[in-house]
């Protein structure tokens, strides 16, 4: 039998297809830094559509960042919507991740609430949600950073939320 030519259409229509949702900010986030930022004036590079800039974390001794427990970027989608996936490009490969998702801004990772993560991801990954989270923040937390560069450092080439 010849396939059908014309394309099927579910019930929400383009909705089905995942789309970039708009930021309203996006802010470095190291709570357990000395001063409370990482890196604040490269977090633009994360979401500039650009693979070959990056926000990056400083250079630390130790893969884990001990005694912190991570760093990361905290996306403001303005007001709270439903997200489908999370898009993130890494800066090197073999970092380990979370992503967190808030209803309320805080100033503890812990208080978001754990979306997914992995270990070790490769340079792109994207984290999908089988039944949409209605979120107003997103948090992209780096747990574990990559060796590169004759030191343990991390970073985000570029990360989109989808909804």
């Amino acid at each position: 039998a010849a396939p059908d030519p014309s394309p099927s259409v579910s019930e929400s229509g383009a909705a089905a297809i995942p789309q970039p949702l708009p930021l309203a900010a996006s802010t470095d986030f190291d709570p357990q830094g000395g001063d409370g930022t990482e890196n604040p004036d490269l977090v633009p590079l994360a979401t500039d559509g650009d693979q070959e800039t990056a926000w990056t974390t400083v250079a630390y001794k130790r893969s884990s960042m001990n005694p912190k427990d991570g760093t990361g970027l905290l996306l403001d989608l303005g007001l709270a919507r439903p997200i489908r996936a999370v898009e993130v490009d890494f800066y090197g490969s073999g970092t380990d991740f979370e992503i967190r998702v808030g209803k309320e801004e805080s100033a503890a990772a812990s208080d978001y609430e754990l979306l997914a993560g992995a270990v070790a991801a490769g340079e792109s990954i994207t984290i999908r949600v089988p039944i949409p989270v209605e979120t107003r923040y997103v948090l992209v937390w780096l747990t574990n950073l990559p060796y590169q560069e004759g030191t343990y450092i991390g970073g985000i080439r570029e990360v989109q939320v989808l909804g």
